[in-house]
């Protein structure tokens, strides 16, 4: 009974453990992508307030990133 509750334990911090490294996929993905925007508008159209709004984004997805890697280092 032990040995499959330490089964299903190990599956779950497995699991936890590729959530926080798909999460982290994610959040990488975006930040390219809004930087790949940023670039694009500083290129092409260059409107102030909307190069500002992608900065806001990108330092609120790091502020997430930061979050999410300092809850994986709370669980352990």
């Amino acid at each position: 009974m032990t040995q499959v509750c330490v089964c299903l334990l190990i599956i779950v911090y497995l699991l936890g453990i590729g959530d926080m490294i798909y999460v982290a996929y994610r959040i990488n993905k975006s930040k390219l992508s809004i930087d790949n925007t940023i670039k694009e508008i500083n290129r092409d159209v260059y409107p102030k307030e909307i190069s500002e709004h992608m900065v806001y984004l990108t330092k609120q997805l790091n502020t997430l990133d930061q979050y999410c890697v300092q809850r994986k280092f709370d669980f352990i």
